[in-house]
């Protein structure tokens, strides 16, 4: 039997989650676990939207759990496309760290999350939590 601890999963928040339609990224790469939510802000970056972590009760980002089958394959994609290689100054826009995500059941899992690395001054908070409700 397989615990959630020898399992990598995935938090996503912006257009790769499974209703934006362009989640063929993670498709064919990754499981489809169900909502999640991180204990965060959400941002309006300009194109995309970017998650801090908060301590606030209220804060939460809302997206989708993966679970990743073959997890170095699909994040060297999407650290690609966050513009978040490994190697690279720290200084980058994105880092991925692992975060406690809540799951609608109530069980919480330990899942890769890209969070946001530059100031936050100046960006709109989307009230919602949910970048795809805006």
């Amino acid at each position: 039997m397989t615990s959630t601890e020898d399992i990598d999963y995935l938090f996503v928040y912006n257009i790769l989650r499974k209703s934006s339609g362009i989640s063929c990224i993670l498709s064919n790469s990754a499981i489809y676990i169900g909502d999640g939510i991180f204990k965060g802000k959400l941002y309006d970056a300009g194109f995309y939207p970017v998650a801090v972590p908060s301590e606030g009760d209220s804060d939460q980002v809302k997206g989708d759990v993966y679970a990743l089958p073959d997890p170095e394959s699909v994040l060297n994609i999407l650290d690609t496309f966050e513009g978040c290689r490994s190697g690279e100054s720290p200084n980058g826009e994105f880092h991925r760290d692992k975060a406690t995500i809540y799951l609608q059941n109530g069980d919480a899992v330990k899942a890769w999350i890209y969070i946001y690395n530059r100031p936050i001054e100046g960006l709109k908070v989307i009230a919602s939590g949910d970048y795809l409700k805006g």
